[in-house]
Order: C-alpha cells, then sequence, then structure tokens
C-alpha cells in the first residue's frame, strides 16, 4: 500500500457511458497500490443503463462515491465540480470509456514520491472500440509552461497530479480543452515544479469516431478559447499560439502504429 499522503482520488467524469464505465471502474480497483477514493460524476446521463451501472458500481465498491448533475453541463464542469470533491493528496483523472493499464498507480506513486514533482503523465495506447491498441501515443520526458503553450503533451486519463495546487484556482469550464487550459495555468501557478512524462504506455485510450476530441476544427476553435478566455492572452497572441498548436499537430506527431 502507498502511503497515506500518496492516496489517490481517482476523478471520473461520465455521460452516457453504461458500456464502458464498469471497465474503467475495474481498472482502477486491480491496480496493486490503489488506496484512497473513486468519485464519478454523472453529467446528467440521458440513458436509464448508465444510472443502472453506475448504482451497481457504487454498491460493490464502497471506495466509490457517485455525484449526479441536475442538468448536463460538459465535461469542464464535471472536472471542477469532481477536483473540489477530492479529499485525497494526489488526484488522477479517468475519462470512462478509457482504462488503467495494470501497474500505472505504482509507476506513478514512485515518481510523485518527490516533493517536486507537481504532475506525472505518460504514453498511451490508442484502441480500437473493443480496446485492441492499434497504436501507441508517445510523450516527452517532462515539460514545462512554455514547452505547453505550443502543444498539449500532457494526456488526460494518464495524468496524476497534487490536489492541493489544483483546487487553488478555478478549473476553466470549457466543454473541450478544458484539460489543456488546466496543465497550463498548473505550470503557470506553481513555477519551478516538475511535469515528468514516462515512456511506457499506461492507459488504454478508447478511439471513438462520435468523441467530441475527434473533430479537428472543433479542437481548433477551443484551443483558441483556451489562450484567449482561460489564459487571458490578446487575441493576436491567442491566434499566434493557435497557429503553433496546428503546425505542431501536422508535423510533430508522436504516434507510432503497432503492427
Amino acid at each position: 500500500m502507498p502511503d497515506a499522503d500518496q492516496s489517490v482520488s481517482v476523478l471520473i467524469p461520465c455521460y452516457n457511458n453504461g458500456d464502458t464505465i464498469a471497465e474503467a471502474v475495474a481498472s482502477v480497483m486491480e491496480q496493486d497500490q490503489f488506496e484512497g477514493e473513486i468519485i464519478i460524476y454523472d453529467d446528467f446521463s440521458s440513458d436509464e443503463r448508465t444510472h443502472y451501472v453506475l448504482k451497481e458500481l457504487a454498491q460493490a465498491h464502497p471506495e466509490i462515491t457517485l455525484i449526479f448533475a441536475n442538468k448536463n453541463q460538459g465535461a469542464g464542469y464535471a472536472r471542477k465540480h469532481l477536483i473540489a470533491q477530492a479529499r485525497h493528496p494526489l488526484c488522477g483523472f479517468l475519462d470512462a470509456d478509457d482504462t488503467w493499464c495494470a501497474g500505472k498507480l505504482s509507476a506513478q506513486l514512485a515518481v510523485m514520491a518527490d516533493p517536486d514533482v507537481l504532475l506525472c503523465f505518460s504514453a498511451y495506447l490508442i484502441c480500437d472500440e473493443a480496446l485492441k491498441p492499434v497504436a501507441v501515443r508517445q510523450v516527452p520526458a517532462r515539460t514545462t509552461y512554455k514547452a505547453m503553450l505550443r502543444a498539449n503533451v500532457i494526456p488526460t486519463s494518464t495524468a496524476m497530479f497534487r490536489t492541493k495546487p489544483a483546487q487553488a484556482f478555478d478549473f476553466p469550464v470549457l466543454r473541450q480543452r478544458q484539460d489543456y487550459a488546466f496543465w497550463l495555468l498548473m505550470l503557470k501557478n506553481n513555477p519551478g515544479k516538475a511535469a515528468i512524462g514516462l515512456p511506457e504506455p499506461l492507459v488504454c485510450y478508447r478511439n471513438r469516431e462520435n468523441s467530441l476530441s475527434s473533430s479537428r476544427l472543433r479542437n481548433m476553435k477551443f484551443n483558441y478559447l483556451v489562450f484567449r478566455s482561460a489564459l487571458k492572452k490578446s487575441v493576436p497572441t491567442s491566434c499566434m499560439f493557435l497557429t503553433i498548436n496546428i503546425f505542431q499537430r501536422l508535423f510533430a506527431s508522436r504516434i507510432n502504429l503497432l503492427r
């Protein structure tokens, strides 16, 4: 078991994920060093299956806390509410249609044992609907605020971060790319703290064609809002960083196809 100051609040936003949320939760419960809580925020799911599965999971696992929204407000609001409810020194995001690989917690807890590390992230497996890996997305060994202005290299479901610094400012409530804005604000507000990337893939990301992140044009719009609304950059500066983001995405791919 990890030390008390390494216990983790696992934060899972959920919307109509009745077909995948049980797999996501199981991947956390099966970690060899899990100690803490799982908080699931249901963003006003419209299907009965999701509600049924969530209640079954909560009955089976006392570590689970369920929060049911009374209206749909998007992933940004869900993550803001989840962070505010976290009770443990460390937090980890997990999307309801992704899963953690075996050994994720132990690998990241070893890194987070260094008090100068603010957050830890990792490479991940890009999978099909059945969670069959088709590619690996690599990450750099570390990143900084300035580097993150050029491109978001922190995959959300891979990230572990310290709770108190995250609760010290308002989480951006953009419907998309709010995670990018969050990492930028975390790094900006905590200069000198490290953001470490691990080369081994520690998450299975389910690549769904209808996912919110699948539209490049929509991502461009919300990337602009990251700079303009969340970081309060000027219009010219926001446009400049958006252009840099586009070129980084086109010409600096870190995706390796699996054979």
